[in-house]
């Protein structure tokens, strides 16, 4: 047969027409055309000509398997060829999910699934299959699917009687529960992991063990045991992935028990391990993963009041982040720039960016994240009089919180107390202040739970006691306070702890010893309340000069943040009673 005369001959009659100029290839001109010519094709002679395609592929192109694999399973498929469907389906799946084009994966990975079921492939590439999909939906956002898809590996483990991947899926299902974005559910996630840790144990399966762990350490960390319960875990999954050389999940035990760490005020602790697992995730290339450590670095510099620092790690998370699409990143890179700027005194440039990460939110479902965020917004806005503004915040997060995440409402409280201590109002921010569970202000110097409830109720209850003349009670509080906040690193909140103690001291008339529990803050944020107070203490000293200087050292602090922040919170800012005091001295 004389191909070129055929084409040739095929070209002239107008069937089909020369697609590239220098290269031999031709195209129908009618998809009709190609349909009919197609299924005039005798059913064996489709299978060997799809499968002469898929040969010819594989023996021109060995070097560019992965960008062909796509084709590769689609022909082998149609030749077919259950193996080679399978082999190029993950290979497809796999090349489309490095490059975080998660529908394409999916595709590629349900393929896969379908020909691994239809031909009973082994435990391994079940799961595998089963993660990598449940993985991509996950990285897209869709928790749904994620669950339906690690309930669906479930149930084939059930009937086929397999409990190595009955034990896969259950660990999954865990997972989702506890990361899941509006699926989140601790109580849930911290059941399915224990049942999945005993199976582990019944069968022997240490990574599996180590895995279940890993999934408790997350579902305790905002609920159930506790953090400290938490930590126990995340130690005790990183000693098996240790042991057993797991990589992986040695990567993802550690970035997580960081945050544990974090979240128990243990900063240093919290740097050492996410400083170790930030080249785990680079060798891995697992970017979502490392952006999220980077920006978890800078969270511990943010904590420390090291902005410039913590500024550095958020930004290159962002950077990474916008390259990759990863909206549920951006939500947390956002947030934290938003705060560091609110720390610096960049109160526009804070609120850009906690616009831009509200949008993020709607877009990745990471309601936990961003109601957190909110909460610190919201304590910004008390601090530079938005008490509206903070009002709304935190009564929209009270909401979130009653429905999801109980044992966080204090924060929520705790802002609309600070509003009414702000505004005078001393009766109402007392009964918002008795809602706040007891057991989160007195085991908070031995435990440090997670959020910054029990320093701020602390705080609060101090500036309520010095409200109402009782100065014992608040030098009982404060001393609580300092106290605590210099045990857990909380260097961002330090200087705001030592300020109210020197508030409490002049109460108590004692003013030598104010000024020294007077420091300045690390960001402009807080100091201009430092600096007023210094300047009061320096005055009733009798120190005319250094009075003077705090003054206007404190006037040029608060000329920067109203110059860098938006008109209507500048005028609010303005308008508070110790700002406009400093401002109009001469």
């Amino acid at each position: 047969m004389n191909v070129d005369a055929t084409l040739a001959q095929l070209e002239e009659v107008q069937l089909i027409h020369h697609a590239i100029e220098d290269e031999p290839t031709y195209m129908f001109k009618h998809v009709l055309t190609q349909e009919a010519a197609y299924g005039s094709l005798l059913h064996q002679q489709r299978r060997a000509i799809h499968r002469r395609v898929a040969e010819t592929y594989e023996r021109m192109y060995p070097q560019r398997l992965d960008e062909y694999a796509a084709l590769l399973a689609q022909h082998y498929a149609e030749a077919g060829d259950d193996a080679k469907t399978l082999a190029y389906s993950i290979r497809a799946g796999d090349a489309a999910a490095r490059v975080y084009a998660h529908a394409e994966a999916i595709a590629h990975y349900t393929r896969a699934l379908q020909t691994a079921v239809r031909s009973a492939s082994a435990t391994d590439t079940l799961a595998h299959i089963y993660e990598r999909r449940g993985r991509a939906f996950e990285l897209a956002g869709d928790y749904a699917h994620a669950l339906a898809n690690y309930e669906e590996m479930e149930q084939l483990g059930g009937a086929r009687g397999d409990r190595a991947l009955e034990l896969q899926a259950r660990l999954h299902r865990a997972t989702v529960y506890v990361v899941g974005g509006s699926l989140t559910d601790f109580s849930k996630g911290n059941a399915i992991a224990t049942d999945a840790l005993q199976l582990a144990r019944e069968l022997g399966d240490k990574p599996a063990e180590a895995k279940a762990y890993w999934n408790l350490m997350i579902a305790n960390r905002f609920g159930n045991e506790g953090t400290a319960r938490a930590i126990e875990y995340g130690e005790q999954s990183a000693a098996i992935a240790r042991e057993l050389d797991l990589r992986e999940q040695l990567a993802y035990t550690l970035h997580d028990v960081g945050l544990a760490y974090q979240a128990s005020r243990q900063y240093d602790r919290s740097l050492a391990v996410l400083t170790e697992v930030v080249p785990l995730w680079r060798a891995l290339d697992n970017q979502p993963l490392l952006t999220d450590a980077l920006n978890r670095i800078g969270g511990v510099y943010y904590a420390w009041n090291s902005l410039d620092q913590a500024r550095h790690y958020a930004e290159e998370a962002y950077a990474l982040n916008h390259s990759i699409g990863n909206a549920y990143g951006l939500v947390a890179d956002t947030g934290l720039l938003a705060g560091i700027h609110a720390g610096l005194g960049q109160l526009q440039t804070a609120l850009e960016f906690l616009a831009e990460c509200e949008r993020y939110e709607q877009q990745a479902g990471a309601m936990l994240i961003a109601a957190l965020l909110r909460i610190e917004a919201a304590e910004v806005f008390v601090e530079v009089g938005a008490w509206e503004r903070a009002h709304t915040l935190a009564r929209h997060t009270l909401l979130f919180f009653d429905a999801a995440m109980p044992t966080q409402r204090g924060r929520a409280l705790a802002v609309l107390a600070s509003i009414d201590l702000a505004q005078g109002n001393l009766a109402a921010a007392e009964t918002i202040l008795a809602e706040i569970p007891r057991a989160s202000f007195d085991e908070y110097v031995q435990a440090y739970p997670v959020g910054s409830t029990p320093e701020t109720l602390l705080m609060l209850l101090a500036e309520l006691a010095l409200a109402r003349n009782e100065a014992a009670e608040a030098a009982r509080l404060a001393d609580e306070l300092l106290s605590g906040v210099e045990r857990t690193q909380s260097r961002n909140r330090l200087s705001m702890a030592r300020c109210l103690k020197a508030k409490v001291l002049r109460a108590q008339n004692r003013p030598d010893e104010a000024r020294a529990d007077t420091e300045a803050a690390g960001g402009r944020r807080g100091l201009p309340a430092v600096l007023i107070a210094l300047s009061d203490v320096e005055a009733q000293l009798g120190n005319a000069a250094e009075a003077q200087a705090a003054r206007v050292q404190a006037r040029e602090v608060i000329d920067y943040i109203a110059t860098n922040a938006p008109p209507d919170i500048r005028d609010l800012f303005l308008a508070l009673p110790d700002v406009r005091e400093i401002m109009d001295a001469e």
